[in-house]
This record gives structure tokens, C-alpha cells and sequence, in this order.
């Protein structure tokens, strides 16, 4: 019963968003609805998706080519560095080269020290979700607050 209560703490402090190149393989798969995936189709935008209580949730949307919006999305997610828990931080990512592995971990060393970074391909069934070229970020936080209800930019 202890176990139990401190995986449910645990799950609450648990963090986790990403960004794609587009929602082809979110629609195909029925985890976005088509006016979304539309939308961003037609914009040629980067969302950014949270997924909550087993259902994914636009978070942001970024505009410029991978390597501006993994900047801006790495920036977004940290933008509540004080609140985040820096013992370890999961990347998980799909498709990505080395050179594009690098970049990510010197964007994330510039201003978020966290003790540990795990980078971490993502299984097959996450790629056959997200698609190629999806990159996300996971943490525990110490207020349950950070990622809840906060508005577009």
C-alpha cells in the first residue's frame, strides 16, 4: 500500500511533453482529431504535445525550421527551472542523427545543469505514433503546476 502511494506522488510530479514535425502519424493513429491536424498541415507548424490522463494535448505550436523550434521547445519546457527537479532530465527522440543529438544536449547544457541526462531512443511503437524527427522531454517537478492549463504563446 506504501509502494502504491508513493507511485501515485511520484506520477504526480512526472512531466512530459514533446514536439513533432507534423501530425501525420498522431491522425493516423486517432490521438488528434482532423481540424488539428489540418490546421497545423496547412500552417507547416511544430506542435508541441502533452500527453495528461491518457490523452495528448496541444501545448504550443512553433514556427522555423528543427533546429529553431527544438530551441524555443527545450527553452518552453524549462521555463520553470526553478521548479523542476535537476536530478535527472529523459530524452527521448525518434529518427535523429548524432550531429542533431549533439545539438540538442548543447542547447540543454547552456542553462538547465541537470545531474543526469539520459538520452533514450524511443521504441517502435512511440515512432509509429509520433512519427520521425519527434524529440521529447522528461522530468519530475516539485510543484505539480508546471505544464497544467498554461496558455499558448
Amino acid at each position: 500500500e506504501q509502494i502504491v502511494e508513493s507511485l501515485d506522488a511520484l506520477k504526480q510530479r512526472m512531466y512530459s511533453a514533446f514536439v513533432v514535425d507534423n501530425l501525420d502519424a498522431l491522425a493516423k493513429n486517432h490521438l488528434v482529431g482532423p481540424l488539428l491536424h489540418r490546421l497545423v498541415d496547412v500552417l507547416m507548424v511544430h506542435p508541441v504535445l502533452q500527453m495528461r490522463h491518457g490523452k495528448c494535448r496541444l501545448r504550443a505550436l512553433f514556427f522555423g525550421n528543427r533546429r529553431m523550434v527544438w530551441r524555443k521547445y527545450i527553452r518552453r519546457e524549462m521555463h520553470a527551472w526553478r521548479r523542476i527537479d535537476h536530478h535527472r532530465l529523459l530524452v527521448t527522440y525518434t529518427g535523429l542523427s548524432a550531429d542533431d543529438l549533439q545539438y540538442i544536449r548543447e542547447e540543454l547544457e547552456k542553462g538547465y545543469p541537470f545531474e543526469e541526462m539520459i538520452f533514450h531512443k524511443a521504441s517502435p511503437s512511440v515512432t509509429v505514433t509520433c512519427g520521425k524527427n519527434a524529440l521529447g522531454l522528461f522530468f519530475l517537478r516539485n510543484d505539480a503546476k508546471i505544464g497544467q492549463a498554461e496558455p499558448l504563446e
